[in-house]
Order: structure tokens, then sequence, then C-alpha cells
């Protein structure tokens, strides 16, 4: 006796798919103008019922605004109060912004640095000279044309002058393998003169250093920490290098007294990774002590940890102005709301209920208080955008910053005055809008 099997055959699934696929496919083409249509009716309806609010907000705010005419005093005031808070906020924003652009772009995804494990940043990672020889000779790599790719670096911060003149402090000096000096910074362009030469008491200085401190040529003479340096030549680098001055890591060592350095970097070549560096580094154990991280990791995290830092102390300061310009802004709007009682009974008499009156004078604040905020951003693109400043930056050492537009920055500068002539204009249309009509209008009398 034989058994017929139930199993289906490859052509009958074939079928099935055949016949489902497109019906499935079908049915989620008909779906999309069913979302499109339930999603755009949505945003009608809730923008009709928006506007239906808006309007008779906004046109109890139209008859308002000439009455600022006579009070042109408070109008300034409050103006005069959102620009300085929006200045602040767009400050804040600009030279948070300019340090993350400066910082991150000073590191590259083909070089890898060495430091200590648990260090920070390069000023807390020590690296003795017998490592260095190690680190040295188990990631050395070498292009072809025989350039080495391992640069041992320490960093110093120290007080610099040009010419006997005013000091400069905590300027970065970069002791480096000057072998491998453009290989482990590929954005370097030599603008004048020459590179260090090896064992001599001679520096390059970045193109934003040079203009803070004012080197002009590669015939100044610089002041470290009270020994005379040669300029040999002036160089433009990416980001936080441009603020620094290059020599050799062996010369700066020994004037300083420094038996150890800061870091190791290397450039890797051909296929290489930094999985596959990092794994060579791991297989020493006399490099146990020791991480890699690309030039791009570390600079991104230093960049935002600083940044975060500006942000966070920025935000404070500013909250602190903002509270007591707000306090101030208060004050002028109680005065103007009391001055204008009368008239705001009226407009309630006329027909337009007490919310359409509190709506309109708060849009009455945000328009002068927008004033203010436009008036910052104004300023600021005219007498800051473009500007280069120096500012402590990561490990205490100075770092030279071009201030450059952001949209957050604007954004930020809007919000807060907004902020304010929200806070300014509803506490005291609320308290002016309890007051029975009745008995406003016979104070106003």
């Amino acid at each position: 006796m034989t058994t017929k099997s139930t199993k289906p055959s490859s052509s009958a699934a074939f079928t099935t798919l055949t016949f489902f696929v497109p019906v499935v496919a079908c049915s989620w083409l008909l779906l999309v103008p069913l979302y499109f249509t339930a999603f755009a009716s949505f945003f009608l309806v809730t923008a009709a019922g928006f506007m239906g609010w808006l309007g008779p907000c906004v046109r109890v705010a139209m008859i308002g605004l000439p009455a600022w005419r006579a009070r042109l005093p408070s109008a300034g005031l409050i103006v005069l109060s959102s620009l300085a808070v929006g200045f602040f906020a767009m400050a804040v924003g600009f030279v948070a912004q300019s340090i993350e652009h400066t910082l991150s772009t000073s590191g590259q995804d083909d070089v890898v640095m060495m430091m200590r494990r648990g260090a920070d940043s390069e000023l807390q990672s020590v690296v003795p000279l017998s490592d260095v020889a190690v680190a040295e000779n188990t990631l050395l790599s070498e292009s072809p044309d025989g350039q080495s790719r391992v640069s041992k670096e320490s960093l110093i911060t120290t007080d610099v002058s040009v010419g006997g003149g005013r000091a400069s402090g905590n300027v970065q000096v970069r002791g480096v393998s000057l072998r491998a000096l453009s290989a482990v910074r590929p954005g370097l362009e030599l603008l004048d003169g020459q590179m260090p030469r090896a064992g001599v008491r001679e520096v390059l200085v970045g193109k934003a250093l040079a203009g803070q401190i004012g080197v002009s040529s590669p015939h100044d003479t610089i002041t470290i920490g009270g020994e005379a340096w040669a300029v040999a030549g002036i160089a433009k680098l990416p980001g936080s290098d441009d603020s620094a001055l290059f020599s050799d890591a062996t010369v700066v060592n020994e004037v300083n007294r420094h038996p150890y350095f800061q870091s190791v970097r290397v450039r890797l070549a051909g296929d290489e990774t930094t999985a596959s560096m990092a794994a060579r580094l791991t297989s020493d154990k006399r490099l146990a002590l020791y991480e890699l991280r690309t030039t791009r990791q570390y600079f991104e995290s230093q960049a935002r940890d600083v940044a975060n830092d500006v942000r966070r102390v920025g935000w404070s300061v500013l909250a602190i102005v903002a509270v007591g310009l707000s306090l101030a802004s208060l004050n002028t709007t109680y005065t103007v709301v009391q001055g204008r009682r009368f008239e705001l009974m009226v407009i309630r008499v006329v027909g337009f209920e007490r919310w359409m009156v509190v709506g309109g004078f708060v849009l009455e604040l945000l328009v002068l208080s927008l004033a203010g905020g436009l008036l910052a951003v104004f300023l600021c693109t005219t007498f800051v955008d473009g500007r280069t400043i120096s500012i402590t930056g990561p490990g205490a050492s100075q770092l030279s910053l071009t201030l450059t537009l952001a949209p957050s920055a604007v954004a930020d500068a809007l919000a807060w005055s907004l902020c304010m002539g929200f806070i300014g204009g509803w506490f005291p249309i609320r308290a002016m809008a309890r007051v029975p009509l009745a008995s406003g209008l016979a104070r106003g009398n």
C-alpha cells in the first residue's frame, strides 16, 4: 500500500509566492496615499485651529504695537535686554562651535598615537625613553622613500616672548621627530623659511601662533622659558597644531630636563589598520601600559569635552544674566500694563476675549524681543564673525580660534531673546487679565 505525500511541491510554493507578493506590494502602495491623506488632514486641521487661535491675537497685537511709540524708553529697555541675552548666547555658541571645529580638524584617521592608559590628555601621559625605543621597534613603519612614519613627541606649556616683548603664557612647545613631522601631520604647509634642524635650538612656528605672539619672519628670536631659540620657519597646520611651536624632541627634553615623552605618533602605511597596529602593540608585554587611538578620535574627544565645558559655564552665566534682565523687563512691562489698563479693557469691551488680549500683548513683547535678537545676530555677524581670538584650550595651553558663524548659534540667540519676551509679557498681562472688566474700566477712568 502506498501513501501519497502531502508535502507541497516547489512549483506550488513558487506559484503561491508569485500570487501573494504582488498582492502585498499593491496593498502597501494603496496604503501610502491613505497615510499621506491622513497626515495632510491632521496638519490642515491643526493649522486651522492654530490660525483660528493666532488670528485674534495678531489683531490685538496690531492694535497695541503703535502704543509703544509713546513708550520708547520702555520699548528700548526690552529690546536692549533681549539684545544683551541674545548676544551673550551667540557668543557662547560661537566659541563652542569654533573649539569643536578647530580641535576636530587636528587629527587624521590614518595617524595613530600611543599614550599611557587612563590619560585623558597628552600632558597626563608619560612614556619613558626605554618604552619609546621599544615602541619604535614594534610600531616601526617606513614609507617607500624611506621617510620615517614614527614620531616620539613631548609636550610642554610655557611662557614665550619675541624680541624681548611682552610674554605670552601657556604656549604649546612640541618636541617631535623632525624626520617624521610631515608624515604624522600631513596638512603641514611651509610658508616661509625652512624646517628646524635636529640637535639645534630652532623652532617651527604655526601661522596662527605667529600672528598672536608677533613672529613676522624666520629671522626672529623667541625666548622660551628664559632660553633663546631661533625661528627656522613659519608653517600653516590644521587645527590646534597651528597654535604651537615645533622643535627636535631630544633638544626640547634636554632644555626642559624631561627624561620622558608624552606620546608616540605613527602614520599607517599601505593596508595597515588601527586594529592591526593595536594587535602588534598588545602582543608586546613591555607595552601593556599603553593604548592606541587615532588622532581624530583623540582630538574629537578633546573637542567635545572643552566645548561642553564652555557651554556649561556659558549657559550658567547666561541664565544668571537672563534672570537679572528678566526682572528689569518685568518691572518695565508691569508699568506699561498699568499705563495701558484702560486701553486693554476697552479692547475686551469691543468683543475680544480675555485670552486674546493676553496672547496679543505677549505677541507685542515677542516682536520687540525678536527685534533685539535679530540686532544681536547682526552685531555678531558684523563684528565677531571671522575674528581670531586666543583662549585656554586642552591642557591649559593657548589655542587660537577663528570665530565662524554657525546656524545653531543664531538659533540659540533668537530662542533666548524670545524667552525673554515671553517671560516679560506673560506675568504682567495675566495679572491684568484677572481684573474684572467693570472694576478695570472704573479704575481707568
